[in-house]
């Protein structure tokens, strides 16, 4: 039975912001509404910039009114991920790909099948979680294509208002990205200083 009846869950996502750049693309999405009310979650933002070639940023940025395990769950049919330290895997018969795991810091892993919610139809699910539960959390992840010199990503700042990163593909280009959820003021962390909400620098 999906979607769910209105009368069992009200679900208003929507779209926060979005725009296009030469290098850059980017979309801010809230889907707070859409978990029922009754789980104290007050915010469920998620982040997508795009950075041209092929590096995607994805931020989750999570509240709740008490302290809360939050989970980033990725689904495939078979079993294409291996977690190797910071980074999962994903294995896949067309494309080789990796995902690099900044935040949270402390996370835990699990591996295995299961079936969707409500349905008849599984599949294999890696579900990363914050380790201890707390009232808010950032999932801060970058996936890439697999290359023979493997892209690096380092987390510069972070905090409940702003999270600046910096991406290397290992191909001469270098980015440094600042994504703001409610920072005020200047951003002025390694080097870069910008009043916008979002800063893609690349070198």
């Amino acid at each position: 039975e999906w979607p769910l009846p209105a009368n069992k869950l009200s679900m208003n996502p929507q779209l926060v912001d979005t725009f296009m750049l030469k290098h850059t693309d980017y979309v801010v999405g809230d889907a707070t509404t859409a978990y029922p009310s009754t789980l104290g979650l007050t915010r469920y933002q998620r982040h997508l910039l795009y950075v041209r070639p092929d590096m995607v940023v994805v931020l989750d940025d999570m509240r709740a009114t008490t302290p809360s395990t939050f989970t980033f769950i990725m689904r495939n049919p078979s079993n294409i991920f291996t977690q190797v330290g910071s980074k999962i895997q994903l294995n896949g018969s067309d494309v080789d790909a990796d995902m690099h795991m900044l935040l949270p810091a402390n996370r835990t892993y699990q591996n295995g099948f299961d079936y969707y919610y409500r349905t008849d139809w599984g599949g294999y699910g890696q579900r990363i979680s914050n380790a201890a539960p707390d009232t808010s959390v950032r999932f801060v992840n970058i996936f890439y294509p697999r290359r023979p010199a493997e892209s690096t990503a380092q987390l510069l700042f972070s905090d409940n208002t702003l999270t600046v990163l910096r991406l290397n593909d290992e191909q001469g280009t270098e980015y440094t990205c600042a994504i703001s959820y409610g920072h005020a003021g200047a951003i002025d962390v390694d080097s870069l200083w910008t009043d916008a909400s979002l800063a893609v620098v690349a070198q």
